[in-house]
C-alpha cells in the first residue's frame, strides 16, 4: 500500500512540475558545483553541435542526423508525452505549423515511453503533420541533448546543426518567433 501511496506522489509532483514551469531561456546550464541538479547532458552547450542520433517513428521509419542537414533551422523538442505543458507546447506547433514549414522541427520521446504517443496526438494532432519528425529515441538523443531542468526542452539550432538556445518549460510562440 506504502508503494501504491508514493506512487502517485511521485506521479503527482512530476505532473505537477512539468505543467506549471513558466517559459525560461536557458544560456549557463549548470554550474559543476552545483549538486543539487543532475549534470547536463554532453551536447547542451551553446555552440556544441547536435550528436549523432536515431528516432524512431510509430510507422517504423527512422529519422537520423543525416536527414536534418538540409541549410535549415532545427527545433529539437524533447517531450513527455502526458505532461501538460508538453501537451500545449504541441498544440502550439500543430496551430503554427505553417509557419514552421522551413524548418527542421523534430519531437523525441525517451525510449520506454512510446506507449503514451497514441494520448499525445489524440491531445495536439501532430501526428497529421506530415513535415515534422516524431519518434522515440534509440540512440540517447533524449539524455545527450537534455539539460535536465524542466520539459518541455526545445533545443534551437542554426544551420549545419549548432545549438543557438535552450528554452524549457512553457514556451509561448513568440519566444519561438525570435529565431524565425
Amino acid at each position: 500500500m506504502k508503494k501504491i501511496f508514493l506512487g502517485f506522489v511521485l506521479l503527482g509532483l512530476t505532473q505537477v512540475s512539468c505543467s506549471t514551469i513558466k517559459a525560461k531561456e536557458v544560456d549557463n546550464i549548470v554550474k559543476q558545483d552545483d549538486v543539487q541538479k543532475p549534470k547536463p547532458g554532453l551536447y547542451t552547450k551553446i555552440g556544441d553541435e547536435l550528436p549523432v542520433f536515431r528516432i524512431k517513428k510509430q510507422d517504423g521509419t527512422i529519422i537520423k542526423k543525416e536527414e536534418l542537414m538540409n541549410d535549415k533551422k532545427t527545433f529539437l523538442i524533447l517531450f513527455n508525452p502526458t505532461c501538460g505543458s508538453c501537451i500545449q507546447l504541441g498544440q502550439t506547433f500543430k496551430k503554427h505549423e505553417k509557419d514552421f514549414k522551413k524548418f527542421n522541427v523534430v519531437f523525441v520521446v525517451a525510449n520506454g515511453m512510446e506507449s503514451y504517443l497514441d494520448y499525445y496526438f489524440e491531445e495536439t494532432a501532430l501526428n497529421s503533420i506530415s513535415h515534422y519528425y516524431i519518434g522515440v529515441d534509440e540512440a540517447n538523443l533524449a539524455i545527450d541533448a537534455n539539460i535536465r531542468d524542466g520539459m518541455p526542452q526545445i533545443n534551437i539550432y542554426k544551420p549545419g546543426l549548432i545549438l543557438e538556445k535552450i528554452y524549457t518549460g512553457n514556451v509561448p510562440f513568440d519566444y519561438l518567433q525570435k529565431h524565425f
